[in-house]
């Protein structure tokens, strides 16, 4: 077993022996710079959280992507959340859920991305006027969906 005076003299001796380079003293100075720390930016981080609970709590992949798309490419909502990934798609599910025409227009994404997935002519439900019978998203079904997310997001 080496002793701490004898540790530095080889220390000294493989140092007078070796020219440095600059990549050498990034890596001696930053050896411990990301100790600890995840090399996942933190909005990334943020935003598969959301995304795993969306695919924990929806079955409907098309919902599920049309919610997550706007939060996830809108770093500053994730910025203010950081702390609390799902308060971000709670402020988004307010912002929805605050109008009549929010809501209506992204149950009209909803459809239009259904149909692009299924390759067939999705039903848009008009403002005040009944759903179609086969009309996968309807405004009060998706308004129910929504709401039941954002109690969700309170909790977590």
């Amino acid at each position: 077993m080496t002793t701490k005076p004898q540790e530095a003299k080889i220390t000294r001796e493989i140092r007078q022996n070796h020219h440095f380079t600059l990549a050498d003293r990034i890596g001696a100075e930053g050896g411990g710079f990301m100790k600890g720390a995840s090399t996942v930016p933190p909005t990334v981080e943020a935003a598969t959280a959301i995304r795993a609970m969306l695919e924990r709590e929806l079955r409907d992949a098309v919902l599920a992507a049309e919610l997550m798309r706007p939060v996830e490419h809108n770093t500053a909502l994730l910025d203010r959340h950081l702390e609390r990934p799902l308060g971000a798609l709670g402020e988004h599910l307010r912002a929805l859920l605050a109008t009549d025409g929010a809501l209506e227009e992204f149950v009209r994404q909803v459809d239009a991305s259904w149909g692009r997935e299924m390759d067939e002519r999705p039903h848009f439900q008009r403002h005040g006027q009944a759903p179609h019978p086969e009309d996968e998203y309807t405004h009060a079904g998706v308004r129910s969906t929504l709401e039941r997310l954002l109690a969700l997001t309170a909790d977590g």
